[in-house]
């Protein structure tokens, strides 16, 4: 029996990994477009590799079948396993002990030292022929499989993406794709504030209804706003993209604007509150000189979205192949022995090793499900090549 994977990202390696280690009676290649396996990785957490979250709750997936699949994996004992020490900082976000995203490369390709990897072959077709899976890669080679895992990542990072035109040739159902964990592009002129930073409480409203709220520091770019908690609002947005919203920014959390009014009637002045610029910024868009004014936009400054910035600055990509079409072990409901792993699917969550997790736990599944129809192999198969 034979596993084809496609795509040698995070997901697809730790399937490969997890088959490997649990000794599955199948024959395992991993196909990859690029010229190398584990790219995305390399660049995950700003080059640290924040692989996981030690705090997963519902609210930090878009919906429940994503979060049940990423809460059914203890990653982090899984990589301490093949060698990873693993540190936690005070946010609950899981990172190699060396803030080197390298490290998890490195542990991962070392546990799947035996499979056969192709790189920059890029996968066109795919088709069922003869009870296998027939893919025809642009180079116009052929391969078969009997089992097929397609863990192609999503439209971020990639020049160029056609994993859910693969689903597609499969008959597989893609929910609308949006750019997530990005910059939200709005309609307002920061050129006066741009690269300043500021921590904020964030608050997401569309049709003045508060959607969502969180802390965090906030970059000002010309026409955008970015930064971590910038981030986690854009992942509501690609969810529900046909809105209008506006972002609210609090600059002055810790304080009421009753506390805000005592400190400007004292010193008459912003000086000792922000940056230079900001502080001109909050006075120009103040609703009048008024004191109260003043300090209400301290707690206000509000921002018309227009947009989340495009795939190529987003980290991860909101929609994919309907999970209404996939089983609990994400086993495709059209076909036998075809699975879906990681971006490709439409489950995304916000910043915080939230994604990583999702795609480590989705490979677990589809493992575990692989091995449950293969077997394992026992030691006679192992050393009957010997013979």
């Amino acid at each position: 029996m034979k596993l084809i994977i496609i795509g040698g990202g995070a997901s697809g390696l730790m399937l490969a990994s997890i088959l490997k280690n649990k000794n599955a009676n199948i024959d395992i290649e991993v196909i990859e477009k690029e010229d190398h396996v584990g790219k995305k990785i390399l660049l995950s957490g700003n080059g640290r590799c924040n692989l996981s979250n030690t705090n997963l709750t519902l609210n930090c997936y878009n919906n429940e079948f994503g979060y049940n699949i990423a809460n059914s994996f203890d990653s982090v004992s899984y990589f301490n396993s093949i060698g990873l020490l693993t540190t936690i900082d005070n946010e609950n976000r899981v990172y190699p002990l060396s803030n080197v995203s390298n490290n998890v490369l490195d542990v991962l390709r070392k546990s799947i030292k035996d499979v056969l990897i192709i790189n920059n072959e890029t996968i066109n077709k795919v088709s069922i022929v003869n009870n296998q899976y027939e893919l025809i890669s642009s180079n116009f080679n052929y391969y078969y499989a009997d089992f097929l895992v397609i863990a192609a990542g999503g439209k971020t990072y990639y020049k160029e993406c056609n994993s859910y035109t693969l689903a597609n040739m499969l008959s597989h159902k893609i929910c609308q794709l949006r750019p997530s964990l990005t910059y939200l592009k709005i309609k307002e002129n920061l050129a006066s504030i741009e690269n300043l930073r500021c921590k904020v409480k964030a608050s997401l409203y569309a049709n003045n209804t508060l959607l969502y709220e969180d802390f965090g520091e906030v970059l000002f770019k010309k026409d955008a706003l970015s930064g971590i908690v910038i981030f986690q609002l854009s992942s509501i947005i690609a969810r529900n993209h046909y809105l209008s919203y506006v972002v609210k920014l609090d600059l002055a959390y810790n304080y009421s604007i009753e506390q805000l009014c005592d400190y400007i009637n004292q010193f008459k002045s912003l000086d000792g509150m922000f940056a230079k610029m900001i502080n001109q910024y909050i006075l120009k868009n103040a609703k009048s000189n008024n004191t109260k004014d003043i300090a209400y936009a301290i707690k206000n400054l509000s921002f018309n979205v227009i947009e989340p910035i495009d795939f190529k600055n987003a980290q991860v990509t909101s929609g994919g192949v309907d999970v209404n079409e996939l089983n609990e072990n994400l086993e495709s409901s059209l076909h036998k022995n075809l699975y879906f792993s990681g971006e490709i699917i439409n489950v995304d969550g916000i910043c915080g090793g939230y994604n990583l997790q999702f795609a480590f736990a989705s490979a677990n599944k589809i493992a575990n499900d692989i091995i449950s129809k293969v077997g394992v192999k026992n030691e006679e198969n192992l050393w009957a090549h010997l013979y």
